[in-house]
């Protein structure tokens, strides 16, 4: 059998005709489409998590850094600090009418432009010695 040009299949033969093949090959792109903005927003969320853990981390160091080192009790103080895309300040803040003092650590970070924070704070108590 010769096949001439402009001759088709005939008429109930298997196979896919080309309006077919369109149709099928649109859904399959716009459902890959679909999936490749999904797996952008969630790379994009692991990573602020990711970056929030090591904000808070950030946080805890310094707050312990403070302790550490004995920071005289009574005084305000601020200390300022720097690493990698994170700045973060660290306050003392005495009450003085209580023996207390409020420890805040204070981590920012920029995220395509937008400023995010992560602050965690705590009480700490002075002793009469301390306090006086």
């Amino acid at each position: 059998m010769t096949l001439r040009i402009g001759d088709g299949a005939p008429a109930g033969a298997p196979g896919w005709t080309l309006m077919e093949l369109i149709i099928a090959m649109t859904i399959l792109v716009a459902g890959l489409a679909g999936i490749m903005v999904s797996l952008g927003r969630v790379l994009e969320g692991a990573n602020q998590t990711a970056l929030s853990a090591q904000a808070g981390l950030l946080a805890q160091r310094a707050l312990g850094e403070m302790e550490v080192q004995g920071w005289a009790q009574g005084a305000s103080r601020e200390i300022p600090g720097a690493a990698g895309r994170f700045q973060w300040q660290t306050r003392i803040i005495p009450d003085e009418k209580t023996p207390m003092e409020l420890w805040s650590s204070k981590v920012i970070w920029l995220v395509r432009g937008k400023e995010r924070a992560f602050e965690i704070s705590r009480f700490w108590f002075r002793s009469r010695s301390q306090s006086s």
